[in-house]
């Protein structure tokens, strides 16, 4: 017997366009690929003259695929289709309705998902939620498609209008040029005849100036070679050493108190990935024994470990996939042999390479721990916090739901740090608080009263989080809540000046069921933290928080396999 699961609901959006215009794109089956969400490609199975008949297929990035098949249409006001052969089975629409100033546009499903899988996730998972969470998405995207295409013709008349006056200037220009090239060429005329006139006089006076010098022809036999001597001593260049160019650079590793060598090395390196540079040109930056180590992201669901040849051959891979890559450093701090950087990395998708797809745009902040021997880069550990956007209209989005929180003030950072070492003992002693499970209040006082606390976007938080003192102490009390322990491993650490870098282990134990974490189940993390001090008090933490896949995780999950 085949058990289901009934998913029934409704979302709606309105929106400032004309039901006309939103009917347009909606019957545009064959255009659909370019502007439905980019998480859910489409495309079409079979097209039929007038739409009725014509099939879809969605095939989901983290869902089962399935098809959808249109078989009633009203215009402009209602279309219903029917999903089949795939993860879901049963009706749904669009429903359209002029409202003052524009539109109210209503999509519904009634479907039924079959599978033991979805029917346990369903006592857990609120599926009508997640469902409403993705069709508010595709509203979206169908209300930017109908803005695109009105800005389109609203460019299209405009450039005709344009053109029209472009040419009237054409042409009005190129009677001007007319004018312009035979005044000039008159002037050149005049100007070349009164020229001869001059060479001729000056010819003249040449000629009665040479006769005048005749008598000092041997006088000036002798002293030409003399005068020519001094000539040439006075431009010769001086035998006496330069001081040798200073290393010092205010904006560089010297500002910054770290090796010069260590950091020369490290920029060349990032210099090199920001360019199309082949991989054999960033060899002579790493150690023929050379590790990388890249902790789970976005698009990645479990830590991956790569020895030289390996990280060579990925190189050549991003070249092909990626266009206009850029590494810009934020922040770098680092002492001995160990450099720990913060960078702000983009890209766009130059090539279908799963699970890229070509013409996404990609940002990421990205923290890289170095380690050096010899002068190299014997080792580096990546820890990458993907934007949750794919192209230009998402990342609009994001950005300005960000406006209102609060940002880091660098200014804050003025250096007023405590005496040599301490910031690293303040540093392991908030991270025994926090393993110890002390309460909000004492986990506050580690911050001074002006801190924010950024938490990059990651699988727990997708969209990032940025904190002042008091979401900090609220945090802490949900975290509390949540979980029954936790524990901070300290893995390795940094710094210089107010900056202390650390990489930690974090591992937690659910106590409370709470979305689609069950309790007792236990949670892990790669987390590389950036901590500013002022007077002994933290005013700036980052956080990169790298999540193992949970779906594709195995027993063990989340460790390295090296």
């Amino acid at each position: 017997m085949s058990v289901v699961t009934r998913i029934r609901t409704s979302e709606e959006i309105t929106v400032p366009f004309s039901p006309e215009e939103i009917w347009s794109v909606l019957i545009a089956a064959t255009a659909y690929p370019e502007w439905w969400p980019k998480r859910w490609p489409v495309h079409v199975l079979h097209e039929k003259p007038g739409l009725l008949g014509t099939e879809i297929e969605v095939r989901s990035l983290v869902g089962g695929s399935f098809c959808f098949r249109f078989e009633e249409l009203h215009e402009p006001s209602a279309i219903r289709f029917r999903f089949f052969g795939g993860a879901y089975e049963g009706p749904g629409g669009f429903l359209i309705e002029p409202k003052e100033g524009g539109s109210r546009v209503r999509y519904d499903i009634d479907v039924f998902a079959r599978g033991m899988t979805t029917a346990a996730l369903s006592q857990f998972v609120p599926f009508d939620v997640v469902h409403r969470f993705h069709m508010r998405s595709l509203l979206r995207h169908l209300s930017r498609r109908v803005l695109k295409l009105r800005r389109l013709a609203s460019r299209a008349r405009e450039d005709a209008a344009r053109a029209v006056v472009q040419a009237a200037r054409q042409a009005e220009a190129a009677e001007a040029r007319r004018i312009a090239e035979e005044n000039a060429a008159r002037v050149r005329a005049e100007e070349a005849e009164a020229a001869s006139v001059v060479e001729a006089t000056a010819t003249c006076i040449a000629a009665e100036e040479a006769e005048r010098q005749q008598p000092a022809t041997a006088v000036e036999s002798v002293l030409s070679p003399m005068f020519r001597r001094c000539a040439n001593w006075l431009r010769s260049p001086s035998t006496t050493p330069l001081p040798p160019p200073s290393h010092a650079d205010p904006s560089g590793s010297a500002a910054s108190g770290l090796p010069d060598e260590m950091f020369q090395t490290a920029r060349q390196y990032l210099e090199a990935l920001s360019s199309p540079s082949p991989p054999e040109e960033i060899r002579a930056c790493l150690a023929s024994e050379h590790l990388r180590e890249e902790y789970p992201h976005r698009f990645l669901d479990q830590a991956l470990s790569s020895d030289l040849d390996e990280t060579l051959r990925l190189r050549a891979r991003d070249l092909g996939a990626f266009a206009n890559q850029r590494f810009e450093i934020r922040d770098l701090a680092g002492s001995g042999s160990q450099l720990a950087i913060e960078l702000a990395w983009s890209a766009t998708v130059a090539a279908d390479l799963p699970p890229f797809v070509k013409g996404q745009e990609l940002a990421a902040r990205i923290a890289i721990f170095f380690k050096f021997e010899d002068g190299r880069i014997a080792r580096q550990r990546v820890y990458t916090c993907f934007e949750p956007w794919s192209d230009a209209s998402e990342r609009t989005q994001v950005l300005a739901e960000r406006m209102s929180r609060p940002h880091p003030n660098r200014s804050l950072l003025e250096s007023q740090a405590s005496p040599a070492g301490s910031n690293f003992e303040i540093a392991r002693a908030y991270l025994a608080a926090l393993s110890g499970r002390a309460p909000a209040d004492d986990i506050a006082a580690f911050f001074a009263p002006d801190a924010i606390q950024e938490e990059l976007p990651n699988r727990f938080t997708p969209l990032g989080a940025v904190r002042t003192v008091d979401d900090i102490r609220k945090a802490r009390e949900r975290g509390l809540e949540f979980l029954d322990s936790e524990e901070y491993e300290l893995r390795g650490a940094t710094g210089s000046g107010s900056l202390v870098a650390m990489e930690v282990r974090w591992s937690g134990r659910v106590a409370v069921a709470s979305g689609l974490f069950a309790a007792g189940q236990r949670l892990e993390a790669y987390v590389a933290i950036f901590l500013d001090f002022r007077g002994g008090l933290i005013v700036r933490q980052t956080n990169y928080d790298c999540v193992p896949r949970a779906d594709s995780a195995t027993p063990g999950a989340g460790q390295l396999s090296v």
